[in-house]
């Protein structure tokens, strides 16, 4: 599914030009019927994803803070910037499903029992992913002329990103700092 919205989201994009994108004009994508159901849709996989969480529990094991802090943000975030109509919501829809078509790949693989050589760089492309999109989420509180109510929600997103990608960086050095300096 994350690959189907990535691509459908890359689809939609490509009818604009990056400047557009990035400009005052980008509340044109809220006006597209496609995108607000891809967008829909694209909300409703985040509770899907509740399931990651539930899988910890049915092996008997408890589920990290960042886990949870990360499904229920996500199902917060962009349904708020759905219902609101946060027209740079298309931010995190493209690089969350990018990332989550990496992941889904990378767990769908390991449960055939493949081994797959790059869980650490999956977690380096999910950080350099929050950065990213919470980067260009500023842009567009600095330099377009958005609605306060898209200030606002803007803000607690990218307040909420800061937060992942500090957590982030902490599971990535207690997974693999050990191992990087060992190399």
């Amino acid at each position: 599914y994350s690959g189907w919205s990535f691509i459908e989201t890359a689809k939609i994009l490509s009818q604009y030009s990056i400047g557009y994108l990035f400009s005052d004009n980008v509340a044109v994508l809220l006006t597209s019927d496609r995108y607000k159901q891809l967008l829909y849709y694209f909300y409703l996989s985040k509770y899907w994803e509740f399931i990651d969480t539930w899988i910890h529990f049915i092996k008997g094991r408890e589920p990290s803070f960042l886990q949870v802090f990360h499904h229920t943000g996500a199902v917060l975030m962009i349904g708020t910037g759905i219902y609101h109509e946060v027209a740079c919501v298309w931010l995190f829809v493209t690089f969350n499903s990018f990332v989550h078509t990496l992941m889904y790949g990378y767990y769908a693989l390991s449960c055939m029992k493949i081994k797959v050589p790059y869980k650490q760089l999956l977690t380096s492309v999910q950080i350099v992913q929050l950065v990213s999109a919470n980067t260009l989420g500023w842009y567009y509180f600095f330099f377009t002329d958005m609605p306060m109510k898209d200030r606002i929600l803007l803000s607690l997103s990218t307040g909420y990103i800061l937060g992942l990608v500090n957590m982030f960086v902490l599971f990535y050095n207690r997974s693999y700092g050990s191992r990087i300096k060992s190399e």
